[in-house]
């Protein structure tokens, strides 16, 4: 980057963290909540537009109450599963990568599983609580709707997301290999 600096004629740079101090205003497509290492000042937050599906979520049979889960294949995720059925909530299901064999054996009128995106704002009205891995949007959505989650973090980033909504009191989070 100072080669090229050096080649327009402007100073070089200490470290790479000056390409932002350069920088009239901070815009971040997040929230303060979210945001992975606290509020910081001088910065304004735009929010986080949440993921678009025009695919209502379907419910089978009117058991409550809700649980909405958005989750890839993971270490735990039969036990996830299983405590599901156990609770005897109506559950419905995206889960990127599942085997068939397993969602067919946990397929049930209580669990429900949707090869598809559902829009999550809409089933942010209908939930008493969510299941996801920490996606930055899916965590904004329902944290903006008062829902409860329960994150189950795959990477550092969502960990680092989880973690403040965990300190907030607005999730609660288990690892991928915990039961």
């Amino acid at each position: 980057i100072n080669a090229a600096l050096r080649i327009v004629g402007v100073g070089e740079m200490r470290e790479i963290g000056d390409i932002f101090s350069q920088a009239d205003a901070q815009f971040l497509e997040t929230w303060p909540l979210l945001d992975h290492f606290g509020e910081r000042t001088n910065t304004r937050y735009l929010g986080i537009a949440p993921m678009h599906s025009d695919v209502a979520p379907q419910w089978l049979g009117a058991t409550e109450p809700k649980v909405f889960g958005y989750l890839q294949d993971f270490p735990g995720i039969e036990q996830l599963l299983r405590d599901l059925q156990s609770a005897g909530v109506n559950a419905l299901l995206f889960v990127r990568d599942l085997p068939p064999a397993i969602r067919h054996a946990y397929s049930s009128p209580s669990l429900r599983f949707v090869d598809h995106l559902v829009d999550l704002r809409q089933v942010a009205t209908q939930v008493a609580w969510a299941v996801h891995h920490g996606n930055h949007s899916t965590m904004s959505t329902f944290m903006m709707a008062g829902v409860p989650q329960l994150i189950i973090p795959r990477h550092q980033e969502q960990l680092f997301c989880t973690l403040r909504l965990v300190s907030a009191g607005c999730a609660a989070m288990a690892f991928q290999d915990q039961s």
